[in-house]
C-alpha cells in the first residue's frame, strides 16, 4: 500500500499505533497493529459477507467497461474465478440466498 495509502486508512482507525501497538474491534471486525523495527505491521480480521459482493475493475485506457470479478481468498492468496467456479462457490457458501435470487 505505501506509506501515503496507510496514513488514509489509519484515519479510520484513530491513531492505531499511538500506543505502540493494539488490537481494536467494532462492527465491521477487530484489527492489530504495531511498529517493529521501523516497520508498519498490521492485521485486519473482517466478518465474512452475508451475500456475494463483485468488484469492478479500473477502465483500461481505450478499453470498454470493464465487467464485474468475483474474487475469493484461498490460503494466503487472493484470485478470481471463472464463472461455472463461481456459481459453485455460491452455492456452497450462500446455498439459501442462491436458491432465493435464481429462482426468482
Amino acid at each position: 500500500l505505501g506509506l501515503p495509502a496507510m496514513s488514509r486508512v489509519r484515519i479510520g482507525f484513530d491513531d492505531p499505533v499511538a500506543d505502540g501497538g493494539a488490537v481494536r474491534s467494532d462492527a465491521a471486525g477487530k484489527w492489530a497493529d504495531r511498529n517493529e523495527d521501523a516497520q508498519l505491521v498490521c492485521r485486519i480480521d473482517v466478518e465474512p459477507s452475508p451475500v456475494p459482493v463483485y468488484m469492478t475493475p479500473p477502465r483500461v485506457k481505450g478499453g470498454g467497461s470493464p465487467e464485474p470479478e468475483f474474487w475469493v481468498r484461498t490460503g494466503n492468496g487472493t484470485r478470481s474465478l471463472r464463472i461455472d467456479e463461481m456459481l459453485d462457490y455460491h452455492r456452497s457458501r450462500w446455498g439459501r440466498w442462491f436458491r432465493r435470487v435464481f429462482s426468482e
